[in-house]
């Protein structure tokens, strides 16, 4: 992977970058059972949302804010799923992409 991708001149992309990794690091148990939840088949959204709510708003929002074309870890499903607590249209065109049977 070059990282040279993300050391961007725009300083929001690497301020929100810099946001959404100190979120992971301070909470890697947290980042860790959710990614596992989603992992599942249908994903457990709502075990991801209720660890995602027991993180500090400042945290979640480190989490979630940053896409993936920014060098984000969510995927967008997953990222509205943490948000929302809810499969989004998002996760149905993920899994057409991924050639993987849609259920929600």
């Amino acid at each position: 992977m070059d990282m040279n991708q993300f050391t961007s001149t725009h300083k929001d992309v690497s301020w929100k970058l810099r946001r959404h990794l100190k979120a992971i690091r301070e909470n890697q148990i947290e980042v860790a059972e959710i990614f596992i939840f989603l992992s599942e088949f249908p994903p457990n959204v709502e075990g991801a949302y209720e660890v995602f709510n027991t993180l500090e708003q400042v945290d979640q929002i480190g989490l979630w804010s940053c896409s993936t074309k920014d060098g984000g870890v969510w995927e967008r499903w997953q990222r509205d799923a943490l948000k929302t607590g809810e499969l989004t249209d998002a996760y149905r065109i993920w899994c057409e992409r991924k050639g993987i049977p849609y259920r929600a």
